[in-house]
């Protein structure tokens, strides 16, 4: 085989360099935040019964140790993850657009980041409020998941625990439906 027929494939380095380097810079940062967290968790969840005895402290002081290095390693992994895959959608973006976009290569950067931030936006806000289509209220959760018993399930459903009533978020649940203000099914 000749040395003119040899297939070439040309991958350009920041295709590879900046998710790399990303997935370095997230996994240090989320191993710094996840052992801190994993830390002030693990104390105060021990925070009522603190060891007596000098072995006591010592086996307390080893899981927690090592309870920091499986968080810091879990968050670790998961912010680099994160940040290397918010990278290389940003690098995959600015490459499409320098490659096809006839006329648009000088603004390749400015491209990437704006379609970035708003993909980035469009994720994250998904993930507050599920979206709406055709007038219904579609949520991903299951009957189970959706009781009114946290906050978080109360607020979804558009309920105030604040309310001068006193009355239970179901009960109020079911008096804005007896009243017309919600509808029955789709909140």
């Amino acid at each position: 085989m000749e040395e003119d027929e040899a297939i070439h494939i040309s991958i350009p380095p920041r295709l590879y360099q900046v998710p790399g380097a990303a997935l370095v810079v997230g996994t240090v940062i989320g191993a710094v935040r996840g052992s801190r967290k994993e830390g002030l968790r693990f104390l105060a969840e021990n925070a009522h019964r603190a060891p007596t005895t000098l072995q006591g402290w010592y086996f307390y002081n080893k899981t927690k140790n090592y309870r920091k290095i499986l968080g810091g390693l879990r968050e670790g992994g998961r912010q680099g993850l994160k940040l290397s895959a918010t990278a290389l959608g940003w690098v995959t973006i600015e490459e499409s657009i320098r490659r096809f976009g006839h006329g648009l290569e000088e603004g390749a950067e400015v491209g990437a980041g704006v379609a970035t931030g708003a993909l980035f936006g469009l994720v994250c806000k998904s993930r507050q409020n599920p979206p709406h289509f055709a007038g219904f209220y579609f949520h991903f959760r299951t009957h189970r998941q959706a009781r009114f018993t946290n906050d978080r399930s109360v607020r979804f459903l558009g309920i105030s625990r604040r309310s001068g009533d006193g009355g239970s978020a179901k009960g109020q649940r079911e008096a804005q439906i007896k009243s017309g203000a919600v509808n029955r099914i789709f909140p």
